[in-house]
């Protein structure tokens, strides 16, 4: 678990997320091929701070509990603490992070057809794997950049952030008027089409623009 998310210069942040707020289904194309409709506002769940670890790994996944898919999304790690959704604006933001939002893919399948919440899919330890946190003048066009995952080498997520549903700023607004936001927490703000599953011995790159992040999974 990570107490204070680390910084792209290698240092601790001042930044100890108390929540991690995620938006389901927020690229019309990962909806299409999870065979299902996108949400007519966004619709958010959480993941516990509990979840952050070391983008970088080795990663261990849960035993005995079904695939664990990968989802690779643009995190915002918000500056201040919001109440007003007026006030959330992109200056709310205080930087940028390539995030894995990892989910036990047949858990929530089998909740989700039986009508059940399906939080605990996505809320596992390192169930949130980060990078280190950009400063947000290293990201010059967060609406537009593009995010990715390699697996074994194999391209599987490669779009940009234009492509999102909802944007960054209704992002922002909805998960303030809904939760409120802390200094430090993580907004996650959707994936890509391409998920796909992790197995023990696996390397990756994920990439957000120019930067990029090797990682493994445990053998």
């Amino acid at each position: 678990m990570l107490t204070n998310l680390v910084m792209a210069d290698g240092g601790r942040g001042p930044f100890a997320p108390s929540k991690i707020v995620c938006v389901a289904k927020n690229y019309a194309a990962h909806a299409a091929e999870l065979a299902s409709s996108v949400p007519t506002q966004p619709t958010f769940f959480i993941k516990p701070n509990s979840c952050l670890c070391d983008f970088a790994g080795p990663l261990a996944l849960p035993t005995g509990r079904g695939p664990v898919h990968h989802e690779i999304e643009l995190a915002l790690v918000i500056g201040r603490r919001l109440r007003d959704p007026a006030q959330a604006g992109m200056d709310a933001v205080a930087g940028y992070a390539l995030a894995l939002d990892l989910t036990l893919r047949a858990v929530q399948n089998d909740l989700r057809e039986q009508g059940y919440p399906w939080e605990v899919s996505k809320a596992f330890p390192g169930a949130c794997p980060i990078a280190p946190v950009l400063p947000r003048e290293a990201l010059a066009e967060p609406q537009n950049a593009r995010i990715g995952l390699a697996v074994n080498d194999e391209t599987r997520q490669n779009d940009s952030t234009a492509l999102m549903v909802y944007d960054i700023e209704r992002l922002l607004y909805d998960a303030t008027a809904a939760f409120g936001l802390e200094a430090g927490d993580v907004l996650l703000t959707g994936t890509p089409v391409g998920v796909g599953e992790l197995r023990p011995g696996d390397r990756y790159t994920g990439w957000l623009e120019e930067h990029r992040y090797d990682g493994s999974i445990g053998g």
